[in-house]
């Protein structure tokens, strides 16, 4: 258990199969460099499960993070809030993952529960509540699936620029707006569920500029 900590709580730097298990932080962090789980480097297959990250300090980074050389990793079954910045984040690079099981909350202004940069990712059966977008989709070739989005300003899942992306079964109720695509090509939305959305003026789904 970790708490109160001004830098990042754990840094994996070229730090390949490690296993973060059962892990708990509290207030980590005092500006956005830093990070309560950070994946950096060569670190393939890495596995982060079942702990509980809660950035609340000033201006906190996210709860889990993911550059290039993170990929084929498993996110799973973890607990991860931020009061600024993405709750779980994957930048470009960080491909062929899986995140799945978690259960994220990201209260800063156009910061996302899950925020996906990178290409070829499966994010399934996850719980977003009160972030500004449940999960933001940049990359390319990623499944978005089964996961359950509420609560929150704006679109449950917002995809800025993503191609090739399937969307596909899931459920967003009472988020400012449903599913907005904009400047990307190929996305495949089927199958989600869309209620209550808040800001009267907003589509359930929107796609702009395809």
């Amino acid at each position: 258990s970790l708490s109160s900590i001004p830098g990042s709580g754990i840094n994996l730097n070229g730090a390949p199969y490690a296993r973060i298990d059962s892990v708990t932080m509290t207030d980590i962090g005092e500006s956005s460099l830093h990070y309560g789980i950070e994946i950096a480097g060569t670190s393939p297959e890495v596995i982060i499960t079942n702990s509980r990250i809660t950035m609340s300090l000033s201006t906190p980074g996210p709860a889990i993070s993911a550059s290039s050389g993170g990929d084929r990793m498993v996110i799973q079954g973890n607990i991860a809030s931020t009061s600024y910045d993405h709750a779980i984040e994957l930048s470009s690079g960080a491909d062929n993952n899986i995140v799945t099981g978690n259960v994220v909350s990201a209260a800063g202004n156009a910061d996302a529960g899950i925020y996906i940069g990178a290409d070829n990712n499966t994010v399934t059966g996850n719980t977003s509540y009160r972030s500004y977008y449940g999960i933001q989709v940049n990359g390319q070739n990623n499944v978005i699936s089964s996961n359950s989005i509420s609560d929150g300003a704006e679109a449950g899942i917002y995809v800025p620029g993503g191609d090739y992306n399937q969307i596909t079964g899931n459920t967003i109720e009472n988020q400012g707006a449903g599913i907005f695509t904009n400047l990307g090509t190929y996305n495949n939305i089927t199958n989600n569920v869309i209620r209550n959305i808040t800001n009267a003026s907003d589509d359930s789904i929107l796609i702009a500029n395809e």
